[in-house]
């Protein structure tokens, strides 16, 4: 019978096996979710699953990109497969568009795992995948042609997690060679997809122009990356527990102390920089924009070096550096505030607070000169923001409090600032 090959069986162990190592188990699995392409590979893990007792339901989830002219007949093949294995099958469709440097194969890529990664917290399920010792191979390279460093040389790892999902990939071992045999031998169907010639895509380049010529000349070309994946995740394993322990004791907050983090190499000093990217699930920074982060911390006292990475920037201020997120200007500068009314700035630093008497609120760091006691010196608004360590790019988003034109509070996250010109009977309440 199918469900007593042994190429099935071999699946199944892998499998069992992941289950029980994990050491940070998902709570409540419900089911295993297979990523169900109609594949060779997938079409192999679907009935090594569908044949043998994990004590959850399989489900099945075929992601319809909408590139092929045949997708809908291979949902419909998936779907009938699915329902002589009485497994349950579910589809989704996604809308599939590159954006800046990014290929169509990996907006594919991303698109595919966030509707299978949606399903699973929907369903409270882990995903298992069919990727094998020849994806891990491929991986191999097209992070060594991207110039990647232990961490991406590790390739894919055979349990993870992903945006809190558990990931599984029990066919990692097993050569694509293999997994065909299997087929072949029970008597499956499957889908071969027309776009896996095509080798204007790299992976396909790689599989179909490349990884020929490396077997011939080196039949176990596949095995031996794979083996060097392994050994790049041990020792990438190994340096982030090092990192980690350095990165925590530069941290005040969330923000690097410069002091403190140039106490270490530049070597180290990168290393940490990209564990703070990644303690914050940001992608890691390339080998120019480190550069420029670290520069930044030797910039002068007066610079504000900005470095761009991702979405976010990286900002310096008062001898640290700041992962800060842009964000929108005030969509109105003056704002008139009754008694008792709550003031909800959505794009403020401040959050929420209540004045107890009538009030106008600006934003946009007002152009007024104010002494913050009767007898003080009058300096400009943006001079007593720097002298309270407020950040520069978050002072045009702090509430400013008006009476009629008297200033008479800045409002910040943590903390009211009142100048001398304050009625005596005003208040400001936060809420939460």
């Amino acid at each position: 019978m199918a469900g007593e090959h042994s190429g099935f069986q071999d699946i199944q162990w892998s499998l069992s096996r992941l289950l029980q190592n994990d050491n940070d188990p998902q709570p409540d699995i419900s089911c295993l979710v297979v990523g169900f392409s109609g594949g060779v590979d997938s079409t192999v893990l679907l009935h090594a699953l569908s044949n043998y007792s994990f004590g959850i339901p399989i489900h099945a989830v075929y992601v319809n990109h909408g590139l092929s002219a045949f997708a809908s007949q291979w949902q419909a093949h998936c779907q009938r497969i699915c329902e002589s294995l009485n497994v349950l099958f579910a589809a989704r469709t996604i809308s599939v568009s590159a954006q800046a440097r990014q290929s169509l194969e990996a907006a594919a890529r991303e698109g595919r795992y966030d509707a299978l990664l949606n399903y699973c917290k929907t369903h409270q399920g882990a995903l298992v995948l069919g990727q094998h010792q020849d994806d891990q191979a491929e991986t191999f390279l097209l992070q060594a042609k991207r110039g990647a460093g232990p961490r991406g040389l590790s390739g894919m790892p055979s349990s993870a997690y992903r945006d809190g999902i558990l990931v599984l990939r029990p066919m990692l071992h097993i050569p694509q060679s293999q997994i065909t045999q299997t087929a072949h031998q029970a008597g499956l169907s499957w889908i071969d997809d027309e776009s896996n010639a095509d080798n204007r895509f790299d992976r396909n380049f790689l599989r179909n122009a490349i990884m020929p010529s490396l077997r011939k000349r080196w039949p176990g070309i596949a095995k031996t990356l794979s083996r060097s994946a392994a050994l790049c995740a041990q020792q990438q394993q190994l340096l982030e527990e090092v990192v980690d322990e350095k990165l925590t004791a530069v941290l005040a907050g969330d923000a690097i102390v410069i002091s403190s983090l140039q106490q270490h190499s530049v070597q180290w000093q990168q290393q940490i920089i990209r564990a703070w990217f990644s303690a914050s699930a940001l992608p890691m920074p390339g080998a120019s924009q480190l550069e420029q982060i670290l520069c930044a911390c030797s910039a002068r006292e007066d610079a504000q070096p900005d470095v761009h990475v991702g979405d976010r920037h990286v900002r310096r201020f008062a001898g640290k550096l700041y992962l800060v997120q842009p964000r929108c200007a005030p969509a109105q500068d003056t704002l008139c505030a009754k008694p008792g009314e709550i003031i909800d700035y959505t794009w403020s630093a401040s959050g929420r607070f209540r004045v107890n008497q009538a009030v106008q609120v600006r934003a946009g760091m007002p152009s007024v000169t104010c002494k913050m006691t009767e007898s003080g010196v009058s300096k400009p608004l943006k001079k007593w923001m720097k002298e309270w360590q407020i950040p520069v790019w978050e002072r045009q988003h702090l509430p400013v409090l008006f009476d009629a034109q008297r200033p008479i509070a800045v409002v910040t996250a943590t903390q009211i600032f009142y100048f001398a010109e304050k009625p005596d009977d005003f208040s400001v309440t936060f809420v939460d």
